[in-house]
């Protein structure tokens, strides 16, 4: 099974733990994390605040690293902005709380990401709202914005 490369939006409590979840996993890959807060605090709240403490470090400005591997850091950004496709994401995960309509969800999509996840319930309608355990079984291929 191939490698899902997942880009994360939003690195707040969710992000780092979605980030940390992936880590574990070999199936999952964050190749890229787009937030406003500066890089070395972003690494050291994901050292410091995720169950388990992780180890990571920062290579220069641009990469959060780990034993997963490697991860770009992007400062700011709103959906639309991350050119998502230079970074060859399978998915991205909005994780900010913040952008809930499918017009700025569907940004995403319009900046490369083949499909995108809300962390969060949406303002609109969207292809599919998931709740695991009661119909992820629900859940088609057509579906890119859940």
């Amino acid at each position: 099974m191939s490698t899902v490369k997942l880009g994360i939006m939003g690195f707040g409590e969710i992000g780092r733990h979605i980030y940390r979840l992936c880590m574990e996993d070999d199936m999952f890959e964050v190749v890229a994390v787009s937030d406003y807060g500066r890089p070395d605090i972003l690494a050291y709240l994901l050292s410091a605040e995720t169950k388990g403490r992780v180890k990571v470090g920062l290579e220069g400005d641009n990469f959060i690293t780990s034993e997963a591997g490697k991860t770009r850091m992007i400062t700011g950004g709103k959906p639309g902005d991350i050119p998502w496709d230079i970074f060859d994401v399978d998915v991205v995960i909005d994780a900010t709380g913040v952008f809930k309509s499918r017009a700025m969800l569907e940004k995403h999509l319009k900046a490369g990401a083949p499909n995108v996840v809300l962390n969060t319930l949406p303002e609109d309608e969207i292809d599919r709202i998931v709740v695991m355990g009661v119909n992820e079984n629900t859940i088609k291929v057509s579906d890119r914005i859940v």
